[in-house]
């Protein structure tokens, strides 16, 4: 029997928004590293209610706008002429 733990560290809000920082940093400069699309939808996104439904969760308003900026990005890239 595979035994699991389990473990939650609570941080404040600017905590979570550091360490959410700190991924993003870090994800771009591995995509950059491996040459890879990494489209930051960090700074594409209005930081207004309507569309997070809490700290971390998108609206389905949100969910649109990524997909469709997404889209556009990848586009631009040429990334779908390479696939």
């Amino acid at each position: 029997m595979e035994t699991r733990l389990t473990f939650f560290v609570e941080l404040s809000e600017e905590g979570i928004l550091d360490v959410m920082r700190k991924l993003n940093n870090l994800i771009k400069r591995t995509a950059e590293k491996q040459n890879v699309v990494c489209v930051d939808i960090n700074n594409l996104i209005p930081k207004t209610p309507e569309y997070y439904a809490d700290e971390l969760h998108y609206t389905d308003k949100e969910s649109e706008l990524i997909a469709k900026k997404l889209c556009e990005s990848l586009i631009r890239s040429n990334f779908c002429n390479k696939v």
